[in-house]
């Protein structure tokens, strides 16, 4: 989704969300843990939006033709250019899939795009982080999905990927924003997941979050 800004690990270069205080990769702090979130566009960690104090979402171009900048590699994006030319990553969210949406003293524009409230449900994005394959779960991300989407048990993505230990997934899931410490409807946290699977790697990776 869009409403998380992506910027580039002041150490390692790899990609993590602005809300990250520990890069998933190398370990160390991004530096960038304090910026603000977009004002008046709030995230739930279910997956719910509300947008208010004035606030306006955009989905679709709209028939804009400003250029930008990739918020994933930082690369100069062409005006009206949908997807980054040096990392593919998508520039214009097109889609917005949400368990729930509150306007309330803001507004939304759909030109050109799409707006999906489907609820609590097993995504195809869950199915790809157990799996660890971690093309499907970028391009259901690319496509609209939120990283934080509770199945309809209360898990995530994240969940998925501990209980198989699919490192790589669980390491980009939380670059661009998943939350370590959500818990499921049974109140577990992917750490006690991959605690219980036995998953030393992501045990190491989820520790670093916890607390």
């Amino acid at each position: 989704m869009r409403s998380i800004l992506v910027l580039k690990c002041r150490s390692c270069g790899a990609p993590a969300a602005e809300s990250l205080a520990i890069c998933p990769y190398c370990h160390k702090a991004t530096g960038f843990a304090s910026l603000d979130a977009m004002p008046g566009v709030d995230v739930s960690d279910a997956g719910s939006m509300r947008i208010s104090d004035g606030a306006h979402l955009q989905i679709g171009t709209g028939g804009s033709d400003a250029g930008g900048v990739c918020p994933f590699c930082g690369a100069g994006a062409l005006a009206g250019a949908k997807k980054c030319s040096y990392c593919g990553a998508a520039l214009v969210l097109e889609t917005l899939r949400l368990a729930q949406l509150v306007v309330e003293g803001g507004s939304l524009t759909i030109d050109g795009g799409s707006l999906q409230i489907v609820g609590r449900q097993c995504r195809a994005i869950h199915n790809a982080a157990a799996a660890n394959d971690l093309e499907t779960v970028k391009a259901e991300v690319m496509g609209g999905d939120d990283p934080n989407f509770e199945d309809g048990k209360g898990r995530r993505p994240l969940h998925y990927a501990a209980a198989t230990g699919a490192l790589a997934t669980a390491q980009w899931l939380l670059a661009i924003g998943a939350k370590a410490n959500a818990t499921d409807d049974a109140g577990c946290t992917p750490l006690q997941l991959a605690t219980d699977s036995g998953h030393a790697a992501l045990i190491d990776l989820f520790a670093m979050y916890s607390g």
